[in-house]
């Protein structure tokens, strides 16, 4: 062989290398594209169906509990939501509770109907004993007038101006007039006032 084929092998040979390098430079670019398409799910290797990998997250777990008991009604909030302070999270059931308020309201009109009716029991049995003292008060001056009347018959009888007869009419009298006084005095005592 000549030198020319030789030189011109040779250039060819180069040439094939020089080829072989671009080509291999070509393909090493294109699988390292390629690769990170794939790493970051890029098209053409997107997936076409969504799915989540397991992962640990810590954060802050707060136990909810209500201040009453009850059945719970409504949830208003979905699970791992935000929530904000105040905000509505359940609603309970609150027909009890709503009973027992009607309950303790008409328990407090019958207590205050009862302390209205023992106020007038009260007025009344001052009213009571107003008149019995009343009463007594009567009694006492009719018993000093019956006294009043006796001595003075007495006196006339000694005198001799008014008869026996008329004394022994007016005895029942003041012994009467005793009973009313222990009577009034009686009634005064059975009706105490209240508190």
């Amino acid at each position: 062989m000549s030198q020319q084929d030789a030189a011109k092998q040779q250039a060819n040979t180069r040439n094939n290398i020089r080829v072989v390098s671009i080509f291999t430079a070509a393909a090493i670019g294109l699988v390292g594209v390629l690769v990170i398409l794939y790493a970051w799910q890029l098209p053409p290797f997107t997936r076409h169906s969504q799915f989540t990998d397991n992962a640990y997250v810590r954060g802050q777990t707060t136990f909810i509990s209500p201040q009453v008991n009850g059945y719970i009604t409504a949830v208003n909030v979905k699970d791992f939501a935000i929530v904000q302070p105040g905000e509505v999270l359940f609603q309970i059931d609150d027909r009890i509770y709503k009973q027992r308020v009607h309950q303790a309201q008409a328990t407090l009109a019958m207590k205050e109907a009862a302390l209205r009716n023992n106020l007038q029991q009260r007025k009344s049995a001052e009213a009571t004993i107003a008149k019995n003292e009343a009463a007594l008060q009567n009694a006492r001056a009719q018993n000093l007038k019956i006294q009043a009347d006796l001595k003075r018959i007495q006196q006339l009888t000694a005198d001799g101006s008014l008869s026996i007869a008329n004394v022994i009419r007016r005895g029942p009298s003041a012994a009467q007039g005793a009973a009313d006084i222990e009577q009034a005095k009686a009634g005064a005592g059975d009706v105490a006032p209240g508190p």
